[in-house]
């Protein structure tokens, strides 16, 4: 008898033990009505190969829902990365990077545009549209150093009636005050003059804010005033130049120009510049002297502007710029040197 019963409770403790496994088996499986599915990851930072500011970072992936209704506890859904990265080379969109290679730009820079995103001029770009008389600045997709578009200046004929100041520029105050007045910049730029060389004085770049000395104002690279096509530093006023023996603007080619001003102590105002890595040494101003040129100083004002583009003066016969294009790509600004994007 006592055997018997002993075998009946070691039964009914076996059947205990097989309805408890079901019972955790039901637990893992059943879903009621049903987990969500894992998170979507989040969408990626616009991708193309040149550098821009303006693309919207990506955006994180929904959550998965936490459980099924009525049923056990689902794995919640994987959130989105911020930005998953694309087969076409798109990044998260940090640091305003979105729509790069990111090569192209990195983080730490402060401002970065290969204008694949927000159009000059709009709200949503860091950048302005400055043109004085029949000059004109527009987003174009003809010619681009990397991605596929870049910013196009039309420059007139100086021969057809515009007079000193014809300008067309990108302008851009998101950076300044510069830390230690000091910055530098980079583009791409593709120029084509419609005839020849312009032999009148021009500007690429101008950097202009409050001025250090009454009699000191607007710092320049540029070119023009001695043979066709020749760079130059400038500083307007009172007009102090320094000239290249030897270097041309490049023409109907893509080249990395990159440059610094540097006036943390403005009586001793530094400039250099560089085309596709090289120094152009002889445009160069040192301690507030041009290395080459007039020897009359330089005086940095408190940088608050930079403007990238085209712009001309002296409309008398002997200089006559036919007119020509710039195209403008990979735009980057930044408290420490840059260096050129990857071919």
């Amino acid at each position: 008898m006592k055997s018997y019963v002993r075998n009946l409770t070691q039964l009914g403790l076996l059947c205990a033990l097989l309805a408890s496994c079901s019972d955790n088996s039901a637990t893992t499986t059943a879903t009621g009505g049903g987990g969500a599915a894992p998170a979507q990851a989040g969408s990626a930072g616009q991708a193309t190969e040149g550098g821009t500011t303006n693309a919207t970072a990506g955006s994180g992936g929904t959550a998965g829902a936490s459980s099924g209704g009525g049923g056990a506890a689902t794995t919640a859904g994987a959130g989105g990365a911020g930005g998953a990265v694309t087969s076409a080379g798109g990044i998260s969109g940090a640091a305003g990077a979105g729509g790069a290679n990111p090569a192209a730009c990195k983080p730490e820079w402060k401002l970065c545009d290969g204008f694949e995103g927000a159009v000059p001029g709009t709200e949503d770009s860091d950048f302005q549209i400055v043109m004085h008389y029949s000059a004109s600045v527009e987003v174009a997709s003809d010619k681009f150093a990397h991605g596929s578009h870049s910013v196009h200046i039309k420059i007139p004929d100086h021969g057809n009636g515009d007079p000193d100041g014809t300008a067309g520029y990108l302008a851009e105050t998101k950076t300044f005050p510069a830390s230690k007045n000091m910055f530098w910049g980079r583009m791409m730029v593709f120029f084509h003059p419609t005839t020849g060389l312009p032999k009148t004085h021009w500007a690429n770049v101008q950097a202009s804010g409050t001025k250090n000395d009454p009699g000191y104002d607007l710092l320049r690279v540029g070119g023009g005033n001695q043979a066709p096509g020749i760079m130059n530093t400038n500083q307007f006023p009172p007009d102090s130049f320094g000239y290249s023996a030897t270097q041309v603007i490049p023409v109907d080619k893509w080249a990395c120009w990159e440059w610094q001003m540097d006036g943390e102590n403005p009586a001793m105002t530094n400039v250099h510049f560089f085309i596709d890595e090289t120094e152009v040494s002889d445009v160069a101003v040192v301690n507030g002297k041009a290395v080459r040129g007039d020897n009359q100083k330089f005086v940095a004002p408190q940088f608050q502007k930079v403007e990238l583009g085209f712009q001309y003066w002296h409309d008398d016969g002997a200089k006559f710029f036919t007119g020509g294009d710039m195209w403008i790509d990979d735009v980057v600004i930044n408290d420490a040197r840059i260096h050129c994007p990857a071919k």
